[in-house]
C-alpha cells in the first residue's frame, strides 16, 4: 500500500482516512465509524463481484488481487482500533 500510515504495529491506509475524516469534520459525525462502515461496503461488493466471477468462468486476477487488498485493509483497522473502540459492534451497527 502506497499510501498507508503504521499505527499500532498495523497498516492502515491513510488517504482514505484522511478523506473520511475530512468529511466528517464538516459534518460533526465520527469519522473512524464512517471510514470502517465505507470500507465494510467495498469488501462486501467486493465479494459479490467475485462470486459473481467463480460462477461465469473463474476470478480473475485483478478482483482477487483488489478484494485480497480490501480484507488486509479491513484486518489493519481491526488491530489499529484494538484497545480503543469496538470494531465488531461498529461493524455491525446499521447507518445512523
Amino acid at each position: 500500500m502506497a499510501n498507508s500510515a503504521f499505527s499500532h504495529g498495523t497498516c492502515v491506509e491513510s488517504s482514505s482516512f484522511q478523506r473520511a475524516a475530512t468529511a466528517d469534520a464538516r459534518s460533526g459525525a465520527p469519522s473512524i465509524k464512517r471510514y470502517l462502515g465505507e470500507l465494510m461496503a467495498d469488501a462486501a461488493s467486493k465479494i459479490a463481484i467475485a462470486l459473481a466471477e467463480l460462477h461465469n468462468g473463474g476470478l480473475t486476477p485483478a478482483t482477487k488481487q483488489h478484494g485480497g487488498d480490501l480484507v488486509a485493509q479491513l484486518y489493519g483497522l481491526r488491530q489499529y482500533m484494538a484497545g480503543y473502540w469496538d470494531f465488531d459492534a461498529m461493524a455491525r451497527a446499521p447507518r445512523q
